[in-house]
């Protein structure tokens, strides 16, 4: 990618970084298992949709009683499928999750998939709860060597240039905000 196609992405993510700042700035200020408002916006942000009502109070509680712990990967994925029953398997979410808690946890979605080379398990699979981590552990693997890569730290710095908040951004988080924006 060009400089130039960075910091078309970098623009076009600035929404999407107001949206996480204010996210974060909530996350302990408020119970989110009962905050309507960060509920909905984590919702838009994050794009969780059409869930049930049981879902959505299964997912918020489990990120208010994890609230000060960074729990793995593994761990909530499989909290997730045990607390919501039919052997539910919510990847993308877990990650989400998991990098609000901890935001030096990269997220697990279609784009960042596609842009970091990686193919989930399938959903029908009947390994996917055990390949799940094996994949998202690839994925983490990718942004630390990418990370100390001149090209990341590149990403990093222009990212910086363009965002005045930067510094209240993780620069996984950076890198993730440019691989959501590259839909090719």
């Amino acid at each position: 990618m060009t400089d130039q196609e960075i910091i078309e992405a970098i623009t076009k993510a600035k929404p999407g970084v107001k949206k996480y700042l204010w996210l974060m700035d909530r996350l302990f200020q408020v119970n989110v298992a009962t905050d309507a408002e960060f509920q909905t916006k984590y919702k838009g942000f994050y794009r969780v949709r059409q869930k049930t009502e049981s879902w959505y109070s299964t997912y918020f509680g489990l990120l208010e009683n994890n609230k000060g712990k960074r729990p793995t990967f593994d761990e909530v994925l499989n909290e997730l499928r045990d607390r919501l029953g039919n052997n539910a398997y919510e990847p993308s979410f877990t990650s989400k999750l998991v990098a609000t808690l901890d935001p030096w946890s990269p997220v697990w979605d279609e784009y960042v998939l596609r842009n970091t080379g990686h193919n989930p398990p399938s959903y029908t699979s009947r390994t996917k709860h055990d390949d799940a981590p094996v994949a998202y552990s690839s994925i983490v693997d990718w942004y630390d060597t990418f990370m100390s890569s001149d090209k990341g730290k590149h990403w990093v710095a222009l990212f910086n240039d363009n965002v005045p908040e930067y510094y209240k951004i993780t620069d996984i988080k950076k890198v993730d905000f440019i691989l959501w924006q590259i839909r090719s």
